[in-house]
């Protein structure tokens, strides 16, 4: 028996956010409007 494990749930908003970010170039806080993104990630990330 096999037991799943780190299986990503990965729907269509996923891939899209994912996709938008790829194509701008903003991979970091100091790209484009990768700072939004990283500034949303780390105040989310910070509740837990």
């Amino acid at each position: 028996m096999k037991i799943a494990i780190n299986v990503p749930f990965v729907g269509k908003d996923e891939i899209a956010a994912v996709t938008s970010i790829l194509k701008n170039g903003a991979l970091t806080s100091a790209a484009n409007h990768g700072g939004e993104h990283v500034q949303a990630f780390e105040k989310s990330a910070s509740i837990f």
